[in-house]
């Protein structure tokens, strides 16, 4: 199971919560069509250069199938559409921020003992309502745009607790930087916050 982020305009969320559909679409838009998908984008991005181009070679590999290629491009257009349909453009979509299997380690740090969402901080992994369709882990969940400033203000406090927690795991403490920024950003903008666990 993996977990991703993706900070969207309030419009962006209301659309969303009018059609369900439209949450697997967010997940999945990228203004471009074609390429790398952007949730397998933000996870590449976190990868070591070796690693990352290594995957890339691969991928480009699995695309000489035309059939394959063909799939993917589909998905990237329906999303695409479905997402301009709605009215909304790139300017509604902040990038994907996925953290991969750290999630669970984050929310221990965060201080989260049961896989329930607490109070901020503890709701940047487990909190929010849900939203859209069951993506393998269970359905989306998303938090407004108050709660991601409340989030956002707890996750800036909490860093010297977190980091007392982690010790020695200092690739916890980066986690918990990258979503610590991602939400301040998020909330800088007015954005929702969708969470996905795949």
């Amino acid at each position: 199971m993996t977990t991703s982020y993706r900070h969207v305009s309030d419009r962006a969320l209301a659309a969303m919560r009018s059609d369900g559909r439209l949450v697997g679409h967010a997940h999945r838009y990228s203004a471009a069509v074609g390429g790398v998908p952007a949730p397998l984008e933000a996870m590449m991005a976190q990868m070591a250069p070796d690693m990352r181009r290594h995957l890339l070679e691969q991928w480009q590999q699995q695309m000489g199938d035309p059939a394959l290629a063909e799939f993917f491009a589909k998905g990237d257009r329906d999303a695409k559409k479905a997402v301009e349909a709605a009215g909304l453009s790139s300017d509604d979509f902040g990038d994907i921020l996925t953290i991969g299997k750290a999630w669970c380690e984050l929310h221990a740090a965060l201080g989260g003992a049961t896989f329930e969402a607490g109070p901020p901080p503890t709701n940047a992994v487990f909190g929010g309502t849900e939203i859209g369709e069951n993506t393998g882990y269970g359905r989306p969940r998303f938090l407004d745009v108050n709660e991601v400033r409340e989030t956002a203000t707890a996750l800036a406090n909490a860093e010297d607790e977190v980091q007392r927690r982690c010790g020695e795991a200092q690739w916890v403490l980066d986690v918990f930087c990258e979503v610590r920024d991602y939400f301040a950003r998020a909330g800088e903008l007015g954005h929702a916050m969708l969470i996905f666990m795949t």
